[in-house]
C-alpha cells in the first residue's frame, strides 16, 4: 500500500524521528489519506508504528492510533482505498428502508429515520472503548506536559477535533459550495479546517456533507474556553452562511487531539 505523498516513508515508521514526522501530518488530519474515512493506509501505518511509537511521536499521532484501535482487527484489514467497511453499511440500510412497506403519510417520517445513525449498540461499545483509550492518553499527555513545564517550555494548547455530517433540505444544495464556504470561516477559536470533505449519500438522490473542522480548546494561557466556543458556536457560524440550505447538523465525532 503506497502512503500519501509528504509522508513519512514506510522504512522510517519504526523510528522516533519518523514517528515525530507523523505527528506533524496528523495534526490537521483525522486519516492518513486525510479523507472522512480510514483507508489501508491507516493499517499499514497502525501495523508498522505500533502502541510505543505512536505514543513516541507524540499527541496527535498518538490521538490518531487511539482512535484506531477502536475498530476491530478485521475492520482495519477490510479497510479499502476509498472507505472503510462500516460507513458502507448506510446505503443497506436506505435499501431495507425502502422496501419495508409503509403507508403513504409515513413517507416524511421514513426520510428522517433514514438520516439517523444505524447499529447504535455497536457504535455505543465503541465509543465506551474509545473513551477508555482517552483516559489512557489525557494520562500520557498530562505527564508529558509536566515535563515540558518542569523544563521551562511553553504549555501546549489543547486542540479538538470535530467531525459534522450537514444535512440539506433539497436535492438540488451546491454541497461542495457549502464545504467550500465553511473552510473560509476563520475566527480565533479556529485552527483549521480539514484537508478534504466527502458527499455522502443518504436517501432518494440526497447527499449530506461530512466535513472536520480542528478547533482550541483554550484561550492560549491555559484557560478552557470549550464552554463558550465549542459545537454550538460552529453550529452557528455554518447557519449563518447556508441557513436557508441546512436541515440539521449532527456532530459525526469528537476528539480531543
Amino acid at each position: 500500500m503506497s502512503l500519501p505523498k509528504g509522508f513519512t516513508p514506510a522504512d522510517q515508521l519504526g523510528d522516533v524521528k519518523g514517528q515525530k514526522r507523523s505527528n506533524g501530518w496528523m495534526g490537521s488530519r483525522t486519516y492518513v489519506d486525510g479523507g472522512a474515512y480510514p483507508t489501508a493506509a491507516d493499517t499499514t501505518v497502525f501495523n508498522a508504528v505500533g502502541m510505543e511509537g505512536a505514543a513516541a511521536g507524540g499527541p496527535h499521532l498518538a490521538r490518531w492510533f487511539a482512535h484506531m484501535m477502536t475498530f476491530t482487527a478485521a475492520q482495519r484489514a477490510a479497510f479499502s482505498g476509498a472507505a472503510a467497511a462500516a460507513p458502507a453499511a448506510a446505503p443497506a440500510k436506505a435499501k431495507a428502508k425502502k422496501a419495508a412497506p409503509v403507508e403513504e403519510e409515513d413517507d416524511e417520517d421514513d426520510l428522517d429515520d433514514m438520516f439517523g445513525d444505524s447499529d447504535e449498540e455497536t457504535e455505543e461499545e465503541a465509543q465506551a472503548k474509545q473513551d477508555a483509550i482517552d483516559r489512557i492518553a489525557a494520562a500520557h499527555n498530562a505527564k508529558k506536559e509536566a515535563s515540558r513545564i518542569a523544563k521551562g517550555k511553553a504549555k501546549r494548547r489543547d486542540i479538538n477535533s470535530y467531525v459534522f455530517d450537514v444535512k440539506p433540505y433539497e436535492i438540488e444544495t451546491d454541497l461542495e459550495t457549502m464545504a467550500q464556504d465553511f473552510k473560509k470561516i476563520t475566527c480565533n477559536g479556529i485552527k483549521a479546517w480539514g484537508v478534504e470533505h466527502k458527499l455522502i449519500p443518504v436517501a432518494f438522490g440526497i447527499k449530506k456533507l461530512r466535513i472536520q473542522v480542528i478547533v482550541y480548546g483554550d484561550d492560549g494561557d491555559g484557560v478552557t474556553i470549550g464552554n463558550s466556543f465549542g459545537e454550538d458556536e460552529l453550529f452557528d457560524l455554518m447557519n449563518e452562511l447556508h441557513e436557508d440550505d441546512i436541515q440539521s447538523i449532527d456532530t459525526h465525532s469528537f476528539t480531543k487531539m
